[in-house]
């Protein structure tokens, strides 16, 4: 108890001597276990910011079938799996690797064809934020702590400098003498300015800001970008104010061997600001720079497009959008000079060397030496089965129906239930039913309290002293019934309730199966459809939640009442190819089966598609319900 007092009083110390901190977890480097490899073979999801060890239990072998794309599927997550948790190991000793002799640029390199681009652009930001004026202050300060506080070294915790300094934040509000007498008394830093032209600060306050500092040059510590040049910031928020006023200052465009350079974050601006008010200034900024011969790195320059790309960022400008800007603006994209990117010599030690280690790593873990061979064979064959299967995008398809009409034309649901029923689906979400897609509505602090002390009578009480949109009182019921059957009483006889349940919604959150039997007792039509004529049933199987589809079936729920759009078992055959998930698709297809099903065109083509991805799952399926078995000549589906 004594060391505990002791160890609060230390931080209250603390945290009244230095002011002006913000307490953060420890996060460096943390994004290299945290973003997904940029060499997946087939999309999986995965989660993130776990830092536990993935176990590597590998059924892959040297022999197995390459030109099957299920066992490709699956040493390719294996594969995955291994050299994630390789990088996961490597994640503190890019920094040795500059103890060792090792230029930064190299290193750099070497880590961003390792990992991405975006996290070796943050290691080396970090590498050159390492002696700026906020950097050197929060490590002597963390030394300081972890001097003087008991167990801080091992807590996992940091304190930082905050940015911006908390006496700055209402500073556009004050008054002339009280911003003069706040930038007199507190230790502004490019950090802090950089924070404010970022959000917008007007340019006289900005200016009154730059007069209080000595140097604009010094490198930049704020991280909302990996860019260390106040310059930079003034001109990704497209300020040609004060890019101007920079450049009187003495600073000029950067160009940063493996960094973003300046015209790199204009041209992004500019793509992101075309369609905006924001669009002249952001022009104003690219002209400038121009004229200064600022240059980019560019992926592709020529009459008709201009694409660039860079640390995980990119930018199209077609042909249309080239010549507006000539006309209107009198702004040649094609004539900023290129910038070359640095190259990384493939026989550097250091590149060979870790190249070596992880091909020894993926040895153990997958059990062979011939890992980037398999890797290889697979390739070919998803390239080969993705040539022969090329479906167009819903909204590609849509456009080209309604291209020249102002509103959706009469029966429009006939039309592209015609060409695929998904594309109907799809409409009466995002077209008919916009408000499918509401926000997150959270609840008040108060009464998230009373939720988890299980006072759910007095939570929904509260709740109800509120005004809320039907939307929102319909995000909020949904949310509630996560809680339970405890709930369902209170909640089912609340002005919550918003007309029918959110089906969608309620799949998403239902805990167990047979917590929907005392819902419906209370009244709940659970056996109906919704807005999008979709059953619970349709749901349950879009998500792929076999357990649900099977109770849902065995308790008699309908099937489907929607002459249009995707029923179950298109559900089903779509996105068991479409995520790879092969096990649940045998084990639903077969519980809809018992529906008797009229199969049509579209569960056919999407049978196409099955049999040519996976053939021995066709196969299967085909000798169990014949009625399932489709011609040669069957035609894939036109939408993706």
């Amino acid at each position: 108890m004594r060391n505990t007092l002791k160890w609060i009083f230390l931080v209250a110390v603390l945290i009244t001597a230095f002011y002006f901190l913000r307490q953060v977890v420890n996060s460096s480097n943390q994004q290299v276990s945290e973003l997904q490899v940029n060499d997946t073979l087939v999309n999986r999801t995965q989660s993130e910011g776990s830092r536990e060890q993935v176990q590597e239990v590998s059924t892959a072998t040297a022999l197995f079938d390459t030109s099957n794309l299920r066992e490709c599927e699956i040493f390719q997550q294996e594969y995955n799996v291994a050299r994630r948790n390789w990088l996961n190991g490597q994640e503190q000793a890019w920094g040795n690797y500059l103890q060792e002799g090792y230029s930064l640029i190299d290193v750099t390199l070497v880590m961003a064809r390792f990992t991405h681009p975006r996290l070796a652009a943050g290691f080396r930001a970090e590498q050159l934020r390492w002696q700026s004026e906020v950097a050197i202050y929060n490590r002597d300060l963390n030394q300081s702590a972890s001097q003087s506080i008991e167990g801080f070294a091992a807590s996992g915790m940091t304190f930082q400098r905050a940015i911006p300094l908390p006496g700055l934040d209402s500073f556009e509000s004050m008054s002339e003498s009280e911003k003069t007498q706040v930038l007199r008394e507190l230790p502004v830093n490019v950090d802090d300015i950089a924070y404010f032209i970022y959000e917008g600060l007007p340019f006289e306050d900005i200016t009154m800001m730059l007069d209080s500092i000595e140097d604009p040059q010094s490198v930049v510590n704020y991280d909302r970008h990996d860019i260390v040049s106040l310059f930079d910031y003034a001109v990704v928020a497209s300020r040609p104010k004060i890019v101007e006023e920079l450049l009187l200052r003495g600073m000029t465009p950067t160009e940063d061997e493996f960094l973003a350079s300046s015209m790199d974050w204009a041209l992004l601006s500019l793509s992101r600001y075309l369609q905006s008010e924001r669009k002249d200034e952001t022009v104003e900024v690219v002209k400038r720079l121009m004229g200064l011969g600022a240059r980019a790195r560019f992926e592709s320059v020529s009459p008709s497009t201009v694409k660039g790309s860079f640390q995980g960022y990119d930018y199209h400008f077609n042909e249309e959008q080239l010549t507006s800007l000539r006309n209107d603006y009198q702004l040649d994209l094609t004539q900023i000079p290129e910038l070359s990117s640095p190259l990384l010599d493939e026989e550097h030690p250091l590149l060979m060397e870790l190249s070596q280690n992880l091909n020894n790593h993926l040895s153990i873990a997958l059990g062979t030496e011939h890992s980037s061979t398999l890797r290889d064979e697979c390739w070919e064959t998803v390239t080969a089965i993705s040539q022969q299967w090329n479906p167009r995008s819903k909204q590609e398809i849509y456009d080209e129906l309604t291209e020249g009409l102002g509103e959706p034309p009469a029966g429009i649901h006939a039309m592209l239930s015609d060409i695929d029923p998904v594309l109907v689906d799809w409409y009466r979400t995002y077209k008919e039913h916009p408000s499918r897609q509401r926000s997150f509505t959270p609840f008040p602090q108060e009464v998230n309290e009373l939720l988890w002390a299980r006072n759910y009578d007095q939570a929904i009480e509260v709740l109800e002293s509120h005004e809320f949109t039907p939307a929102e009182s319909q995000s909020l019921f949904s949310q509630l019934l996560e809680f339970g059957p405890d709930i369902y009483p209170v909640l089912m006889s609340s002005s919550l309730r918003q007309g029918k349940i959110d089906y969608l919604q309620f799949v998403l959150r239902l805990r167990a199966p047979q917590e929907m039997q005392p819902l419906e007792s209370l009244g709940a039509d659970l056996r109906g459809f919704d807005e999008r004529q979709k059953t619970l049933l349709f749901y349950a199987v879009d998500q792929m939640n076999s357990e649900l589809v099977t109770y849902l079936v065995e308790e008699g729920f309908p099937y489907s009442f929607d002459d249009l759009g995707q029923d179950p078992l298109h559900a089903a055959l779509r996105q068991g190819v479409m995520r790879g998930s092969i096990t649940e698709l045998e084990q639903t297809v077969a519980t809809l089966m018992s529906y008797q099903p009229q199969v049509d065109e579209f569960h056919r083509n999407r049978l196409a598609v099955l049999r040519l991805k996976y053939p021995d799952v066709y196969q299967n399926l085909v000798s169990r319900y014949p009625q399932l078995a489709i011609d040669n000549n069957q035609p894939l589906p036109r939408v993706r």
